[in-house]
């Protein structure tokens, strides 16, 4: 009868360490950065960051952190009271949607600061009501616009607008209520 029970014990812990090798291989080779310079060959693996959104790839994370983190930067260059996070593990993506236009995000860092009033905004005749000042965010060739923003430049046009407002309140329906224009 002991036996028995070793011999199931055994088989258990077994089991138990082959999946978790088999689970530790596939995480790692997802999220790994090649890199090739000439003959030479280096793979830098990138863990995710734990608050990146789930459907992120873990290499555009890291990306969108690092530009982020040059975008405060720039946004404090002149700023006396005003400092970006010293790295970019202190910069969290908090919402994510890839468009073939850019990726639609909001960021979150522990220097920005937002009130918690709601902000109506028209954009290209459609209104967006944001749940604070903080910026919903596009992503567009390694630089961060407001969606505004990226509008009147021109680097998004009406209809990438309207995929946004869709995306958005299909996201935040309890937002569609609190329309006032």
């Amino acid at each position: 009868m002991k036996r028995m029970r070793l011999i199931v014990l055994a088989a258990t812990l077994l089991m138990f360490m082959l999946c978790a090798c088999t689970e530790s291989e596939q995480t790692t080779s997802s999220s790994e950065e090649t890199t090739t310079v000439g003959d030479t060959i280096t793979t830098n693996a990138y863990k995710p960051h734990p608050n990146d959104p789930k459907d992120l790839d873990p290499i555009i994370g890291k990306k969108i952190r690092e530009d982020y983190l040059d975008y405060l930067n720039a946004r404090f260059q002149n700023d006396p009271y005003g400092a970006a996070p010293e790295d970019i593990e202190n910069i969290w993506i908090r919402y994510y949607k890839n468009f073939s236009f850019g990726a639609l995000v909001f960021m979150e860092d522990p220097v920005s600061q937002y009130t918690q009033a709601l902000k109506h905004e028209m954009i290209a005749g459609y209104e967006f009501v944001f749940p604070s000042s903080q910026p919903l965010l596009i992503h567009v060739d390694s630089t961060f616009y407001r969606i505004n923003e990226a509008y009147e430049s021109g680097k998004i046009t009406k209809e990438n607008v309207k995929k946004i407002y869709d995306e958005y309140y299909r996201k935040y329906t309890h937002l569609r209520e609190e329309k006032i224009l």
